[in-house]
């Protein structure tokens, strides 16, 4: 018996199970053909994003051509995440020598100790997925180079985006750096060996200027050992 497909009872079309499994493949391989061609076809003959330059008005452009640059790629993030005594700092203090990196040190302290100095009755409606959520929105943030959303938790809470109560802040070489802290200070103290210097010639940690200092930077760097 020829297999395929034939007219059943009340006008049904019953097909074989190889008949079946050939219109499926056939069907597959025509709907990845139409979505190579697609993808193709709009990606255009360049490979990588490109963004427009610049070009005389009424110039023809073409999208190979010099008026179209390269897209800078995005700022890479590193996390050093371990436990205590494990050599972390001395790593962190290695991403931290590089120019291009702006390197911050167990921020997520700051949430904790948020959550900690809240009141009990505040503290028994915490659970573990809060505090978690907490440390993720953070270091989001601080990717991003907000560093204003630090103030959340920094305590006492920062007065026109500045504070004195950044943790460790002299372990972070960009927030002990122009332009977060002057040309003369950071000059004059940067044959200093201990972290104390860096409040004391510096002053308070304005958190807008650090911000843009992160933008400047090539890699963000956290290290972190906070997370219980």
């Amino acid at each position: 018996m020829r297999e395929g497909c034939r007219a059943g009872g009340g006008g049904r079309m019953e097909c074989s199970w190889k008949t079946v499994l050939l219109l499926v493949c056939a069907s597959l391989g025509v709907q990845y053909t139409a979505i190579r061609t697609l993808r193709d076809s709009l990606s255009g003959p360049c490979q990588g994003a490109y963004r427009c330059h610049s070009r005389r008005h009424g110039e023809p452009l073409s999208l190979c051509d010099d008026g179209w640059m390269s897209v800078e790629s995005p700022r890479k993030h590193i996390l050093v995440f371990a436990t205590t005594r494990s050599g972390s700092s001395f790593t962190g203090q290695l991403l931290n020598q590089h120019p291009e990196v702006f390197y911050v040190f167990e921020p997520l302290y700051h949430v904790q100790q948020a959550f900690t100095n809240s009141s009990s009755r505040i503290r028994r409606t915490l659970d573990r997925r809060a505090l978690l959520g907490a440390y993720r929105d953070l270091l989001l943030n601080l990717y991003t180079c907000d560093l204003h959303f630090m103030e959340n938790y920094i305590r006492p809470e920062p007065q026109d985006h500045v504070t004195s109560s950044f943790f460790r802040r002299s372990s972070s070489h960009a927030l002990c750096s122009p332009p977060v802290c002057s040309e003369e200070e950071a000059a004059a103290s940067s044959d200093l060996p201990d972290e104390s210097w860096c409040p004391k010639r510096c002053g308070a940690l304005n958190l807008s200027l650090a911000s843009m200092s992160c933008l400047s930077k090539r890699l963000v760097a956290v290290k972190t050992v906070r997370i219980p």
